[in-house]
């Protein structure tokens, strides 16, 4: 028998297996509601199929950020590739000097390239561009990088092996 708070308001269920029950009872604790309340709210959600239906101004909207969404994507990639191009001009603008190995002058070696190839690790010329931001189609960007390589060789200060560059 029912309290007498629940008197008047209470039903009888019947499942037809006692491990819908114990499904039930997990997925109340999981959500934090009693059995009872579950069962409630399942039912009444039941109930309401249509409230539950997608709005057809949320459809519109979803599909308008997607759309906004992918032409964003579209904008960030043609950035990233003009930063790239931008960046490898500024190279060839800042390491001009190395056109020609052992050009007259006195020429600043790029820190970064350096910096690399102190860390100790064989790097092949894949990596090496990778990590300076150059393009390894634009021939003249190559070609500079190229020039601090073989003139940092001809120091003593790097070797050339099959599998690339390493500081000595």
């Amino acid at each position: 028998m029912a309290r007498k708070e629940f008197r008047g308001r209470t039903a009888t269920v019947y499942l037809p297996a006692g491990e819908i029950l114990s499904e039930w009872q997990k997925e109340a604790t999981q959500g934090g509601a009693t059995i009872s309340e579950y069962i409630f709210e399942m039912v009444e959600k039941a109930r309401r199929p249509v409230e539950d239906a997608v709005r057809p101004d949320l459809i519109r909207e979803n599909s308008d950020l997607k759309t906004l969404n992918r032409k964003l994507e579209q904008e960030v990639n043609l950035l990233k590739t003009n930063l790239e191009i931008m960046q490898t001009e500024v190279y060839k603008q800042r390491f001009a000097g190395f056109e020609q190995v052992d050009a007259p002058g006195m020429h600043n070696y790029d820190r970064v390239l350096v910096d690399m190839l102190k860390r100790g690790k064989v790097l092949d010329s894949q990596e090496i561009l990778g990590g300076l931001g150059i393009d390894p189609r634009d021939s003249q960007a190559v070609k500079l990088v190229s020039n601090q390589l073989e003139e940092l060789k001809r120091f003593g200060l790097i070797r050339e092996s099959p599998h690339g560059w390493r500081w000595l």
